[in-house]
């Protein structure tokens, strides 16, 4: 049942991405691939973190959860930084903040609900905006800088204004909510599609740097949470871990591809990496969960 229900989501984005790869010699002539990608980066994407980050509920997670998922994090982008410097791979600061952000929200929550029930969604989304909130740093990694162009970025200041929304118990206001958050459940969709064209045209290249990003994510960052689990630091209830390992676990997200096209650094790789950690991740994630 967990398999099917998973390969039932792996699915339902394969068959968007699909059609973006059938349309894409159709479609050549006209340059859809970048209108696309800059709605999903300037407006589909900052809605979803904005509305995400505003209406989670932070107070029913211990700071134990936020440790040891931050510390994680923080190793893994150390430890693959390292790897991908040795291995003399372009760009690894990028390829390491890729291996660890992924797929949490549209992969890891809906998952959450059939194995653990509604009631630890809230589980689920924070552990999402874990990751989420690095996303000012992935930026960063981009730019190459610090500059006042980061400070503006769209999905830097989605994040910024969710959290500070959230922080402040700002009252959501109905309409304008809701606007937004239909804005937002169409990112998934557009990037998707927006990959398909993508991989349409260029196809999947099975490089080196695709083939270590593709380890890295399915492999190494569940373990490295794993361990630090067991290492007995931090008291953290079991079905709470598991949420959190479950996230750890998700294949890239679409995230990373909007972010490559975007900055025209590592696209072939980082849309490669995604599409293969999407199908080999039906099985790595089911593997991580039962080794708890």
């Amino acid at each position: 049942m967990i398999f099917w229900t998973f390969a039932e989501n792996i699915l339902a984005a394969f068959i968007i991405l699909l059609l973006g790869i059938a349309l894409s010699r159709k479609w050549r002539k006209v340059d859809w691939m970048d209108p696309l990608n800059s709605f999903a980066y300037y407006i589909a994407l900052p809605s979803l973190l904005l509305t995400s980050l505003w209406k989670m509920n932070v107070e029913q997670i211990s700071i134990d959860f936020f440790l040891l998922n931050y510390l994680a994090i923080f190793l893994g982008i150390v430890l693959a930084f390292s790897i991908f410097k040795i291995l003399r791979f372009e760009h690894p600061l990028i390829l390491s903040f890729s291996s660890n952000f992924g797929n949490t929200a549209y992969l890891g929550i809906p998952l959450t609900i059939l194995l653990f029930g509604k009631g630890y969604v809230g589980v689920a989304a924070i552990a999402s905006f874990i990751y989420t909130s690095t996303l000012p740093l992935y930026i960063l990694a981009f730019e190459g800088r610090v500059k006042i162009v980061c400070i503006r970025n769209p999905i830097f200041l989605s994040v910024i204004g969710g959290i500070t929304l959230n922080l402040l118990k700002i009252p959501k206001i109905n309409f304008l909510f809701n606007a937004i958050k239909i804005l937002g459940d169409s990112a998934p969709g557009v990037a998707l599609f927006a990959l398909g064209l993508w991989i349409g045209v260029r196809g999947v290249k099975i490089k080196g740097n695709v083939v270590a990003l593709f380890l890295y994510k399915l492999f190494a960052l569940p373990s490295i949470l794993l361990l630090l689990y067991f290492s007995g630091i931090f008291t953290i209830n079991e079905t709470v871990f598991k949420i959190a390992l479950l996230e750890a676990a998700m294949p890239l997200a679409i995230t990373n591809f909007i972010l490559a096209k975007k900055y025209e650094k590592l696209t072939e790789e980082i849309s490669s990496a995604i599409v293969l950690t999407t199908f080999a991740s039906l099985l790595t994630v089911i593997v991580f969960i039962l080794a708890v």
